[in-house]
C-alpha cells in the first residue's frame, strides 16, 4: 500500500445531503435534512483496483497538508515510519467488516488511530497496537456468535475475546502512564483514638511465635 496524501474533507454522505426531507410513513410531518458537514479530520485513503492506497489532493498545498495529517495520526515526522505503521495496521484488518468495503475498513482503522492522538513514535506504535487489539477482540466476539458451533468452539472464542479485551485495558493504562496520567488518592481526614498512633507506610505484623 502506498500512502501519498489524503482528502481533508472526510465527508460521510448517504442519499441526498442537499436538503432532502425525512418522511415518517403516512404521517404528513416531514423534517428537512441539513447538509452533512465534514465530521472527521482523520486521514483518508482511496484504494485503486490493485489495492494500493492513494489520497493525493488536487494542489501541492493540499497534498502537503494531507501528508502532515497522516504523520500526525502516527505520532511521527518520519514518512517511512508512517508508511510502515499504516501498512502494518491495514495488514491485520479482515477483508471486510459487516459488509463494509476494504477502503472503509482501512479508513475506519485510521480514524481510530487518529482519535488516540499519539504524541510521539512510542505512542504511535502503542496506538496501532490498541486499534489492532480492538479489531481482533471484536472479530473473536463475532466468531463466538456464529451458529452451529460446538461448545468448545464458542468457549475458545469467548476466552480469546476476553484476553484481548483485558489486553486493551492494559494498553489504555500504559498509554495513560506514558502521558503522565495517574490516579492520586488524597486523605482528607484521619481519626486516631486515644492512645493510638497514625502510621503512614507499610505495616508488618510479626508472628509472636517467630523467634528469629
Amino acid at each position: 500500500m502506498i500512502v501519498e496524501g489524503r482528502n481533508t474533507n472526510g465527508q460521510f454522505s448517504k442519499g441526498n445531503t442537499g436538503g432532502g426531507r425525512l418522511g415518517t410513513g403516512d404521517d404528513k410531518t416531514t423534517k428537512k435534512l441539513s447538509p452533512i458537514e465534514p465530521i472527521s479530520n482523520a486521514p483518508k485513503l482511496k484504494l485503486d483496483g490493485d489495492g494500493n492506497g492513494t489520497a493525493a489532493g488536487k494542489t501541492t498545498d493540499e497534498i502537503n497538508t494531507n501528508v502532515l495529517t497522516f504523520l500526525k495520526a502516527c505520532g511521527t515526522k518520519d514518512a517511512d515510519l508512517m508508511t510502515v505503521l499504516i501498512n502494518q495496521l491495514s495488514a491485520v484488518l479482515p477483508a471486510s467488516i459487516a459488509n463494509a468495503t476494504r477502503e472503509t475498513c482501512i479508513n475506519g482503522a485510521l480514524a481510530m488511530l487518529s482519535g488516540i492522538k499519539p504524541k510521539n513514535e512510542i505512542e504511535g506504535m502503542l496506538a496501532a497496537q490498541m486499534v489492532t487489539t480492538h479489531i481482533l477482540s471484536m472479530e473473536t466476539a463475532k466468531r463466538a456468535m456464529l451458529a452451529d458451533q460446538t461448545v468448545v468452539g464458542v468457549t475458545e472464542n469467548v476466552n480469546r475475546c476476553n484476553k484481548l479485551m483485558r489486553t486493551f485495558t492494559l494498553q489504555v493504562e500504559a498509554l495513560s502512564k506514558l502521558r503522565g496520567v495517574s490516579k492520586t488518592v488524597t486523605v482528607k481526614h484521619v481519626t486516631v483514638v486515644s492512645g493510638g498512633q497514625a502510621i503512614i507506610g507499610d505495616v508488618h505484623h510479626r508472628n509472636p511465635n517467630d523467634k528469629n
